[in-house]
């Protein structure tokens, strides 16, 4: 896809990853909607992008509204005009603590964010997508796609049903010249990352985690815009459906797909 001028909704844009990934975008010439529930924050985010000349709009959007997310893709058609791509990158991590002493509400919070919000996005944007017959999709998930992710349940269950829903939706689509991927981000400094090694639950739960930053064995979130971007060439769309580890060797991969095909590989089963 040809991404100067292209329409790009990147939510959880204000910071962290999403903001890496709209200014990877933005660098490119594309049109990129930067879509928060952190309305100041993303509005300062858009501006500093507009003033590298980018053209960009702020949208203050909570994604578990579903009237909200319905009205952020009109103005979203309204002020920058069709949405080629959809990044959903909005997320949080509520709760590190074994099943039977988490808090019931932070520990839906995660559910509610992570996937129903994903999907309400998903759902707008992949009706327009359907009805023009072409579009790309990148939801980013997080930890416990591919291990249980103790203490983390919360989280862990909504990428592990975010994995699905991006299956879902690229089989419902494929028809209809859509694509979809999943993007498995590395460990990146965020405001949510700072929560897992500053939380008194989470020290006490998962203090392991800590060890990533303290060995530098973290990532800049470049590494994830990066593979977003490689995502829209064109090169991985008949592996739509698949999950991308943001830090493999796209060409890799391209290299492998007639084998990730074959063998149903990068997707979320249980073998039997």
């Amino acid at each position: 896809m040809e991404l100067s001028q292209a329409v790009v909704v990147v939510t959880g844009a204000a910071r962290g990853i999403g903001r890496a990934i709209a200014e990877g975008f933005a660098a490119r010439g594309s049109c990129v909607a930067l879509v928060d529930v952190l309305g100041e924050q993303v509005s300062r985010t858009a501006a500093e992008l507009q003033a590298t000349g980018a053209t960009t709009l702020a949208v203050a959007t909570d994604i578990t509204k579903a009237d909200q997310v319905e009205a952020m893709a009109v103005r979203v058609e309204d002020g920058l005009g069709s949405a080629k791509i959809l990044v959903n990158c909005a997320g949080t991590f509520s709760v590190v603590a074994p099943v039977w002493e988490a808090d019931p509400e932070r520990w839906f919070r995660d559910i509610r964010v992570n996937l129903y919000g994903t999907f309400l996005c998903c759902r707008s944007f992949s009706r327009l997508m359907v009805a023009r017959r072409s579009g790309y999709i990148i939801n980013v998930l997080g930890g416990g796609i591919s291990d249980p992710h103790p203490y983390s349940t919360s989280y862990a269950s909504s990428k592990t049903g975010l994995m699905r829903l991006t299956e879902g939706l690229a089989a419902e689509t494929r028809e209809h010249g859509v694509k979809v991927f999943a993007l498995a981000p590395p460990a990146v400094l965020t405001d949510m990352t700072r929560f897992i090694m500053e939380d008194p639950e989470a020290r006490r739960w998962r203090p392991e985690f800590r060890d990533i930053f303290a060995n530098r064995w973290d990532h800049p979130p470049g590494v994830v815009a990066e593979m977003a971007i490689n995502l829209m060439s064109g090169r991985a769309d008949a592996l739509t459906g698949r999950c991308f580890d943001a830090t493999a060797d796209f060409d890799a991969i391209i290299a492998q797909s007639p084998d990730i095909l074959e063998k149903d590989r990068l997707t979320l089963r249980v073998r039997r």
